[in-house]
C-alpha cells in the first residue's frame, strides 16, 4: 500500500508493506510487516521492519524488530527495537 495523501485513522496490514509518501500525512497508528516513511505520521508504528527516510517526521512511538533512520529524519517518541 502506498499512501500519498491525508489519512485519519488506523492502518493495519499484518504482513504487508505500507509506504507513506513524501506528501502524505497520516494521523493514526500504523501496523504492518514493513513500514517506510518519507512523509509524516502522527501515531504509533508497529512493524517487523521500519525505515524513516531523510525528510520524514514521526510523532509517536515505534516498536519494530528492525529499525533504520536516515540522517535528516525526525522522531519525537520512544523506540522499542528487536524482540
Amino acid at each position: 500500500m502506498i499512501i500519498d495523501g491525508k489519512v485519519e485513522g488506523e492502518i493495519t496490514s499484518e504482513k504487508g508493506r505500507v509506504t507513506v509518501g513524501e506528501n502524505a500525512v497520516v494521523k493514526g497508528d500504523v501496523t504492518a510487516g514493513e513500514v517506510k516513511v518519507y512523509g509524516r505520521i502522527e501515531g504509533r508504528i508497529v512493524s517487523e521492519r521500519c525505515e524513516l527516510r531523510a525528510r520524514s517526521k514521526v510523532e509517536g512511538d515505534i516498536k519494530s524488530k528492525v529499525f533504520s533512520m536516515e540522517e535528516g529524519a525526525q522522531l519525537s517518541g520512544r523506540t522499542e527495537i528487536g524482540g
